[in-house]
């Protein structure tokens, strides 16, 4: 499964926010490589200052 890692910059993003962006990179990766890799895995999003 692959691995994806979302950097935002610390403050910016509510909660809630950060999960809207995690499930839409999550649909946008597997509607292009879904068939071809299997699911995605972007549940981790680190804050960068």
């Amino acid at each position: 499964m692959p691995a994806i890692d979302i950097q935002v910059l610390e403050g910016v993003f509510s909660p809630g926010e950060k999960a809207r962006i995690i499930s839409g990179v999550t649909s946008a990766f597997a509607e292009v490589a879904g068939h071809t890799l299997g699911a995605a895995d972007a549940r981790a999003m680190r804050a960068r200052r």
